[in-house]
């Protein structure tokens, strides 16, 4: 069981982790719009080798996002484990 603390900090990380989620979504939906806007794969590759294209893609720290799923994925591990070790816990007493 998580104590209040870690309860907390669980619901924090999991908002953080829907909102990077929707934003990185958004923002690549944005993209994907703008690109079939180009008339040739010449001009996807030009629009994809645009600074501002790459300073846009460089904002997304894929690492961070990456590392807050995994906190998430542990902590409900985690709890999945403790839910299990108590009901084979009540089953090894019955």
């Amino acid at each position: 069981m998580l104590n209040a603390g870690q309860d907390c900090q669980y619901e924090v990380n999991k908002t953080i982790f829907c909102v990077v989620v929707q934003e990185y979504m958004d923002g690549m939906e944005f993209l994907s719009s703008f690109e079939l806007q180009c008339g040739t794969i010449q001009s996807v590759d030009r629009l994809r080798q645009h600074p501002s294209y790459e300073r846009f893609m460089n904002k997304w720290s894929l690492p961070v996002y990456f590392q807050i799923r995994f906190v998430v994925c542990v902590i409900d591990l985690k709890g999945v484990h403790k839910s299990t070790e108590c009901a084979l816990n009540k089953l090894i007493q019955r």
